[in-house]
């Protein structure tokens, strides 16, 4: 505020000189006005904050209230159910229109610019609309600052040859398969079971790649906020990558 104030200021005094003075006498008078201009001004501005900040407040508010109510809803596996009831068209992804009907039949007070404004806060490719791991991730606690910092240097000590990705090659070394029944009996090789592991870090069969990502790392862990505190999900996350 104080930067936006002074160049106001800087800008209706040189007004005020380049265009000069009717009267030398008058320099009172010209200063009054220039001062109730700049209160004006300010004034203005002060009320466009207020009201940027009662949106982000309200906005805030409303997707605190969603994320609760579908939190409770995933606590008894109803979450997939309640997507389906969203998504009038069956195209397994909700419109803003849709997502609009929806909030509102839960019983949520929110504006359309409310609403939008959560949309597009839960839309992370951006193509207008919610797909269904979008909208589960609405029901997901915000991650601690403590919590992602654990996840992070475990994910840059598993990646062993720093590429930026953890794959079997990664694996090796970490995990020992030896008693694995699979790997006794042939059935599976061990990087097979490697594999099998990191699918669990992307269940998207159509985007798997072998190749676990930071993102997709962190994405799998998110589901563990609710079960345990930092203290033991530190515990179990360096306990099974053996870092």
């Amino acid at each position: 505020m104080f930067g936006i104030k002074a160049v106001l200021i800087i800008s209706l005094v040189i007004n005020v000189f380049v265009n000069g003075y009717q009267d030398e006498g008058n320099l009172d008078g010209e200063l009054e006005v220039l001062l109730k201009r700049l209160r004006e001004r300010l004034e203005d501005e002060e009320r466009g904050y207020e009201l940027q900040d009662l949106f982000e407040k309200k906005s805030i508010s409303a997707r605190g209230e969603l994320q609760a109510k579908l939190f409770e809803l995933n606590k008894v596996n109803r979450l997939g159910k309640k997507f389906k009831i969203f998504d009038d068209d069956r195209s397994w992804s909700l419109s803003l229109e849709e997502f609009s009907e929806g909030i509102h039949d839960m019983g949520i007070s929110a504006s359309a610019e409310d609403i939008k404004a959560i949309l597009t806060s839960l839309d992370v490719d951006g193509d207008g609309s919610l797909s269904l791991d979008e909208f589960y991730d609405a029901a997901k606690p915000v991650m601690s600052e403590a919590r992602k910092t654990i996840i992070e240097t475990v994910f840059k000590k598993a990646d062993k040859n720093g590429d930026g990705v953890i794959d079997p090659a990664d694996m090796k070394g970490v995990f020992n398969v030896r008693y694995n029944p699979d790997y006794k009996s042939g059935r599976k090789t061990e990087e097979q079971l490697f594999e099998a592991i990191l699918n669990n870090y992307e269940p998207d069969v159509a985007t798997r790649d072998g190749k676990v990502t930071l993102a997709e790392f962190t994405k799998y862990y998110s589901s563990m906020l609710t079960t345990y505190s930092d203290a033991d999900f530190a515990a179990a996350i360096r306990s099974f990558w053996t870092v």
